[in-house]
């Protein structure tokens, strides 16, 4: 388990390379570090970062956290990718703040190993990573408003609070996002942050399974079980009327 914990986060930290249209500098350091040139990628993205490309300082950023043609250096990435957010763009601060999350687990891993000076950092990148979701959560990113919600709920990096985890899993839900719409369920079916609601729970539990979520069919089951026929019949007219309001107003 410890091990596909560190194998999933070189993979996440060594992702999400973005392109962009700032031209054929950006464009050479994105083809050299898909062919594994790191040099001549932190060359061209360097000097692209020094005229302010927020991608370039995310990439960079990117290269730092993962060890990729320099030493791994975790400070040093969270400076290129505080750099990057500051561009304001809700993208970005999404990626950003997604960063920050990553490396707040590679920390607590160090905890778990005894490391015990990882602990303060987890909790500062948590803390960090919050503020950015919410910059780009505020700007309407869905998933920045779905982690929000999972952040609130589990008291990560924020004070634990259920009515604002409802609020950003509403937010993001009424964009379609499908695990954000399982969790309003699962908040609506235990009465946290709302007034318990089982008709709600299995219309969004419901909306959830209909859009992909696999595991919405068990606590599909768990509902029905507590439920009675009509209920059940009820439930699914919202469901179906929720959807013909593209989750608006459900």
């Amino acid at each position: 388990m410890f091990m596909k914990k560190i194998i999933a986060i070189a993979l996440l930290l060594a992702s999400l390379i973005t392109s962009t249209s700032w031209g054929a500098d950006f464009s050479k350091g994105l083809a050299a570090y898909h062919r594994g040139d790191f040099t001549t990628a932190l060359r061209e993205w360097t000097t692209l970062a020094k005229q302010g490309n927020a991608d370039a300082h995310y990439n960079l950023g990117l290269m730092y956290a993962s060890g990729q043609g320099v030493p791994q250096d975790d400070k040093m990435a969270m400076k290129y990718f505080a750099q990057a957010a500051e561009r304001g763009d809700a993208e970005i601060q999404y990626k950003v703040g997604l960063r920050y999350h990553l490396l707040a687990l590679r920390h607590y891993i160090k905890i778990s190993k005894g490391v015990t000076q990882g602990d303060k950092m987890a909790v500062r990148l948590l803390k960090q990573a919050a503020e950015l979701y919410t910059q780009s959560a505020e700007q309407g990113h869905t998933t920045a408003q779905y982690k929000l919600g999972v952040m609130y709920t589990a008291g990560n990096g924020v004070t634990q609070d259920d009515n604002t985890a409802v609020k950003w899993y509403t937010r993001a839900a009424e964009q379609g996002h499908t695990d954000a719409q399982y969790g309003l369920s699962i908040k609506y079916a235990f009465g946290r942050g709302v007034i318990e609601d089982y008709l709600r729970a299995l219309m969004w539990a419901n909306i959830a399974r209909y859009n992909g979520f696999e595991d919405a069919g068990k606590f599909i089951g768990f509902l029905v079980e507590r439920m009675t026929p009509q209920q059940i019949a009820k439930a699914q007219d919202l469901a179906r009327e929720c959807l013909v309001r593209e989750y608006k107003s459900c």
